[in-house]
């Protein structure tokens, strides 16, 4: 990206950011996970981590930009390097923000728990959410644990 008229430098960009020690935090849009997305000309919405490396340094093709100060909203070029998606994962595991999708492991006795527990109230739907809350499953495993679907009796 060039600084020609309606393309975006990396002025441009960190006039949008405010410093929050050593960061320098987009004030722009961000994404649910707190990333700037800016909005690039003839391209569409990009990640700002993404184009202030590439203004700044080159561009990054198919690898990741991460974040050495592992502080989403920054896009101060010297916090960014390239990695690959297994850098990333190997990065937010060490730092404590892997996300696990796997669902708390039920036991046969925890599962004729709920389904006692799940039988105890005629309002089950709200019954089924509070349970999942308190197992750490969702409400559809503990529907299909009061059926007999999962965990038979």
């Amino acid at each position: 990206m060039t600084s020609r008229e309606g393309e975006k430098t990396l002025d441009d960009l960190l006039a949008r950011t405010e410093p929050n020690g050593s960061c320098l935090e987009w004030q722009g849009a961000r994404s649910s996970d707190g990333y700037g997305s800016v909005w690039i000309r003839g391209i569409g919405m990009r990640g700002a981590h993404r184009v202030a490396f590439s203004l700044a340094h080159k561009d990054p093709g198919d690898l990741h930009v991460l974040h050495k100060c592992d502080n989403p909203p920054c896009i101060n070029p010297d916090h960014l390097h390239l990695g690959t998606h297994a850098d990333n994962m190997r990065e937010m595991s060490a730092r404590g923000r892997a996300k696990s999708h796997k669902p708390k492991k039920l036991t046969q006795e925890l599962a004729d728990q709920i389904r006692a527990e799940f039988q105890q109230t005629s309002t089950r739907k709200t019954n089924a959410k509070a349970l999942a809350a308190k197992y750490g499953v969702s409400a559809v495993m503990i529907c299909g644990i009061a059926r007999g679907r999962f965990w038979k009796p």
